[in-house]
Parts: structure tokens; sequence; C-alpha cells
């Protein structure tokens, strides 16, 4: 488990990049339903004509920076999973030829391969898709959390526990 910092540390910029970008999709991605509610609030009162129009520009200004932030996250995360991925890989290969005659003969050039590239590749696949799509939920579960405590604790703390026991089941 605490292999992945030894290659990790080279790396540690992008990562903590990719943390503020999460965290930065995740917020916005939480605030802009609020412009929806407030939307919503004003039409049901009768606000003005021009509120409701900054208010729907401010969801969709939101929206679009909230995807926009998100796509250079996803950028972030698969190109640290290769960096940290590839150099998993070198490590491998300097591993596997530095291993007896007996060894080679064993095993087929193909199956090397395979062992060096193909579940290191598998690896890249579960750091780049299921860590960034696990801790986005999580982050997203959280955000929610907060801004419905931040309007009724009462909804809140259901929420908190169906969240908690997601986290659960889903890890």
């Amino acid at each position: 488990m605490f292999e992945v910092f030894k290659y990790m540390r080279p790396h540690w910029r992008r990562a903590l990049a990719l943390a503020v970008l999460m965290l930065s999709a995740t917020g916005l991605g939480v605030i802009g339903p609020q412009f929806v509610r407030h939307f919503i609030d004003m039409s049901l009162e009768g606000g003005a004509l021009s509120s409701l129009y900054w208010a729907a520009a401010f969801f969709l200004g939101f929206t679009l920076a909230a995807q926009a932030v998100q796509g250079v996250a996803e950028y972030v995360g698969r190109d640290l999973a290769w960096r940290v991925t590839n150099r998993l890989r070198c490590d491998l290969l300097l591993h596997v030829l530095r291993l007896d005659l007996s060894f080679h003969n064993a095993r087929t050039p193909g199956e090397l391969q395979e062992r060096i590239d193909g579940d290191v590749s598998q690896l890249n696949e579960l750091l780049s898709d299921f860590v960034m799509r696990l801790l986005t939920g999580i982050l997203l579960a959280l955000g929610i959390s907060i801004a419905l405590l931040i309007d009724d604790w009462r909804i809140a703390l259901p929420m908190l526990a169906f969240f908690v026991l997601y986290v659960f089941v889903y890890v």
C-alpha cells in the first residue's frame, strides 16, 4: 500500500493540483444547484424577471465551470496515473532483466510482456478511473451533506448516515 507513495513522491505537485481541481469541481457542482433553488424561490415569490435571468446565468456559468474543471481534473488524473505507472513499468523491467536465466527459460517473452505492461496497464485504469470516481463521489456526497447541514440539520443527518453506508458498501 505504502509503495504507492514511493512512485507518487516525485509527482507531488501534480497530485496536489489534482486534489485542488477535484475539490474545486465538487464545490462548483454543489454551489450550482443553489442558484436553481434561488431561481425557484424567486419565481414563486414573483421576483423581477431580470433577477431570474441573473440566477439562470449564474447557474449556467457555475455548471460550465464545474464541467471545465472536472475535465482538467480528469486529464491531470490520467496524466499522473500514466507517469506513476510508467515508473513502475521501468522498475519491473529492471527487476525482470536482473533475474537469472532459468527464470527467462521458464517463461515466454509474451508472458513477460503481459505481466510487465498488461498488468500495469490494468493498474493504470484502476488508478485513473475507479479511484477518481470513488474520490469524486465521496467529495460530492460530503459537499451535499454540508449544503444540507447549512439548510436544515434534520435532513442532513439522515443523508449523512446514508452517505456513510454508501461509502462502506462501495469500498
